[in-house]
């Protein structure tokens, strides 16, 4: 795959790329519908995504300020804790927030942002599920 930017049209497109093709290209999603595609789409980048539970994370040290990142280790919870680097940087799955170095800055909604992700990593999958029940059980009253 040649191009730097792709759209795909659909979720089954986007589960015939290899590793070596998503991370050279930045994918938008489809929007559209919860079909079964779609639900499909979203198993897939489950089972792809970081494993385990992710968990919120807060700190404040003289390098970085007021950091707020996603954690695979529950650490001490949520709390400006001053041990970033106490901290292993391979259980990081993602930073809401790091003023400095200016990495991610982008709204006062961080910690609201920080809290919905590491949920949803946890949620999605029982979302599906349920889902999925429901649609059986509409089908079965036809």
């Amino acid at each position: 795959m040649s191009e730097s930017h792709w759209v795909y049209g659909n979720a089954e497109d986007f589960l015939k790329l290899t590793p070596e093709e998503t991370a050279q290209v930045n994918i938008q999603f489809h929007r559209g519908k919860l079909d079964e595609d779609y639900l499909a789409l979203l198993e897939k980048l489950h089972s792809q995504a970081t494993p385990g539970e992710w968990y919120p994370r807060a700190g404040d040290d003289d390098m970085c300020m007021n950091a707020r990142w996603i954690s695979t280790d529950p650490g001490k919870g949520f709390q400006h804790d001053g041990l970033i680097y106490d901290h292993d940087s391979t259980k990081c799955v993602a930073i809401t927030l790091l003023q400095s170095p200016r990495l991610a800055d982008v709204c006062d909604a961080y910690d609201y942002n920080l809290m919905f992700i590491c949920e949803a990593k946890q949620a999605v999958p029982r979302l599906i599920t349920e889902i999925r029940r429901l649609r059986a059980e509409l089908k079965d009253k036809e």
